[in-house]
């Protein structure tokens, strides 16, 4: 199980996704896996599902970048993703590399501020107020395999939360408590973006949904187009250097950085040979909970 969703905010977008690898039928876990991909610097695409149906769809997307020129709008450019995805995942031979096989994307045309005309409330138009030209033109999509036709995507554009890779009810509670947080530190998307991270971290916890885990990945979309988000709590800490993510733990010095689906399936590796990346400050404070007789 895997845990990818996008946050619409006021003028920047959230991408945020978690780092483990687990196995059917084993307790092990690794916690190193890149599920955030940045294309073309206006696109993130985020993943969640069989790593072997992943990896074919990513490749089919790598190579068709590759033969065309850079797209000139992301609109453009999220509308190809969309259709190669789509492609590539009917043409997975087996069913069980496209099961519950799911995509997120989120584009951002950096630079141009989003079309909108205001009018009053007797429909009247009246002058676009000064901060809206900081709000960049942004888009998301969820891709889900139909229950009817498992060899269909459908796409979800409407709303201003979304998540893959978990259970249906999961998915509910989650979407509703990240809803709650529109509202917080709207002048600060980094601490904002951060702040969702951490209650995913704990609503995991609290529902001990142990296939999710490890730091979260942040890609955070707006004007200036896509940045990666460092960001720590207690001994670790998630840094983005030289373009990539490294887990660190400060107590221990182990640093992990995350691999790439290309370089995870070309690796012939043992399962839990990565272990697992946790704030065990949040993990303390949520056993105490639980401790009191409290459920999340």
């Amino acid at each position: 199980m895997t845990l990818v969703l996008v946050c619409r905010f006021l003028k920047t977008t959230a991408v945020i996704a978690d780092c483990r690898v687990s196995y059917d039928g084993s307790q092990a876990v690794d916690d190193n896996l890149q599920k955030l991909y940045p294309i073309e610097g206006k696109v993130v695409l985020g993943f969640a599902g069989p790593l072997a149906g992943a990896a074919t769809v990513m490749d089919c997307i790598r190579q068709n970048l590759m033969r065309r020129k850079p797209h000139k709008s992301a609109s453009k450019l999220l509308s190809d993703l969309e259709r190669w995805i789509r492609w590539e995942y009917r043409r997975i031979e087996t069913p069980m590399d496209r099961r519950n096989l799911t995509f997120l994307l989120a584009s951002v045309e950096a630079g141009r501020p989003v079309r909108s005309t205001w009018r009053s409330q007797d429909g009247m138009p009246k002058p676009t107020p000064s901060w809206y030209a900081d709000v960049p033109e942004q888009r998301t999509i969820a891709l889900r395999p139909s229950q009817r036709n498992p060899e269909k995507l459908l796409a979800q554009r409407k709303g201003m939360c979304k998540v893959v890779g978990v259970r249906h009810h999961v998915r509910e509670r989650i979407e509703a408590h990240i809803n709650e947080l529109y509202g917080f530190s709207l002048g600060d998307p980094i601490r904002q973006a951060v702040a969702v991270a951490q209650a995913l971290m704990g609503l995991c916890m609290e529902m001990h949904i142990e296939t999710v885990g490890g730091l979260f990945q942040i890609a955070l979309l707006g004007r200036n187009g896509i940045q990666w988000v460092s960001y720590g709590g207690g001994d670790v800490a998630l840094r983005s250097e030289e373009g990539r993510h490294v887990q660190v733990n400060h107590a221990t010095g182990v640093r992990v950085p995350l691999d790439s689906i290309w370089e995870w399936m070309a690796d012939s590796r043992l399962p839990g040979r990565t272990g697992v990346f946790e704030d065990p400050g949040l993990r303390t404070a949520l056993n105490g909970r639980q401790g009191r007789g409290e459920s999340g």
